[in-house]
């Protein structure tokens, strides 16, 4: 089978050149779990994609496993369309920049109200803990260098 076709957390194994084995081992979860999440059986925990982002040396594996999630296609939209992915990725990037700088702003008028209704007051929140759990991700992928990524 072509590598591209396989399921994206055995490609980033595969790229690591860890056997399953050694993927379960590092991971902390079962061999036969580590199968399951590769034949696309079981669904992958963000928590647990994040882990192997970090043990396969594989920081695209965050955006690949996020274009899978409802909830960030919900709150995104079309930023992760397959055309021009790259260009997408760093606009959404710029995005998470813009609105980082204004964060404590934000945060303010939500909890002032700011003549916001409710429903508007909890829809900012939960646009604000999306954003932050980007923002936490790129925070913390910043040593990584783009060569790190397939070609």
């Amino acid at each position: 089978m072509p590598r591209m076709c396989r399921n994206i957390y055995r490609n980033a194994r595969t790229f690591a050149k860890m056997s399953c084995e050694k993927a379960a081992m590092e991971l902390s979860i079962s061999e036969s779990t580590v199968r399951k999440y590769e034949r696309g059986t079981m669904p992958v925990p963000d928590n647990t994609a994040l882990q192997m982002a970090k043990v396969y040396n594989a920081p695209w594996l965050r955006v690949q496993h996020l274009e899978n999630n409802t909830i960030f296609r919900e709150l995104f939209g079309v930023v992760l369309q397959k055309e021009n992915k790259a260009a997408n990725i760093l606009a959404l990037q710029k995005e998470v920049g813009d609105v980082e700088r204004c964060f404590p702003q934000i945060i303010s008028a939500t909890l002032n109200g700011a003549g916001l209704e409710l429903n508007a007051i909890r829809e900012c929140r939960e646009a604000c803990a999306a954003l932050l759990a980007v923002i936490g991700s790129e925070k913390a992928s910043a040593c990584a260098t783009n060569t790190d990524a397939p070609r």
